[in-house]
């Protein structure tokens, strides 16, 4: 009798991930499919994100933003954030993806976030994936 498995969105997204990851990188996975070059990038986006504020990957972040204090302009949480670029996105699973969406961010504090972490060249594609990853999960403003 065949092994039964509940998929959630979470499970979802993180095989996504996995199989960017896999891919080496976008720029190689635009090669394969250029219509779903936008996509990739967005999940990529998402994976740095979650990479970047859950408690597993980036504890700093993590405690400053749930706990809500006002350390997100620390170095510590800019090289979380680089880090999270250069590796971390790559080993996202659904348990990290679970818990940032339970955790409700506010845009403000998102934003907040990305002003001090991120060049602001990328802003406009960190918040299109902060939208698309609200959307997905239902997560309140």
């Amino acid at each position: 009798m065949p092994i039964k498995y509940n998929l959630t969105k979470f499970d979802i997204l993180a095989d996504k991930i996995h199989k960017l990851s896999v891919n080496g990188n976008v720029e190689k996975a635009h090669r394969k499919a250029k219509t779903a070059g936008k996509d990739e990038d967005t999940t990529k986006l998402v994976a740095i994100i979650v990479a970047s504020m859950s408690s597993s990957y980036s504890w700093q972040t993590y405690k400053s933003i749930s706990m809500q204090t006002d350390e997100l302009n620390s170095p510590q949480v800019k090289a979380e954030h680089e880090y999270a670029v250069r590796e971390r996105w790559k080993h996202v699973g659904a348990p990290d993806i679970s818990e940032i969406a339970s955790l409700n961010i506010s845009d403000s504090v998102f934003y907040r976030w990305l002003f001090f972490n991120v060049p602001k060249k990328e802003h406009e594609s960190y918040k299109h994936a902060w939208v698309s990853l609200k959307r997905e999960f239902g997560a309140k403003k």
